[in-house]
């Protein structure tokens, strides 16, 4: 089948919904991979058989604030990589 040259494509989910679609389309959500990353560091530093863990509160402070910190310097590089930063 040939579609027509007036055919125009149309993205299959909203643009407000970029990074974190639902339903069906939810492979397409970076949701899931963060997730199961703060799940594992979560797992990790709350192991007692280690003699270094934090308190609860410092860890879920510290990744959040280091979660925050990976996006704004993904968000950076991506910038400079499209050509929006110099």
């Amino acid at each position: 089948m040939k579609l027509s040259e007036k055919t125009v494509k149309v993205h299959l989910y909203d643009l407000s919904n970029v990074l974190k679609p639902r339903g069906t389309m939810k492979k397409e959500s970076i949701g899931d991979y963060i997730l199961q990353k703060l799940h594992d560091y979560y797992e990790s530093w709350t192991d007692k058989s280690y003699g270094d863990i934090p308190t609860e509160e410092e860890l879920l402070a510290l990744l959040k604030a280091n979660l925050n910190s990976e996006v704004e310097s993904a968000w950076k590089i991506f910038r400079y990589n499209v050509g929006l930063e110099k």
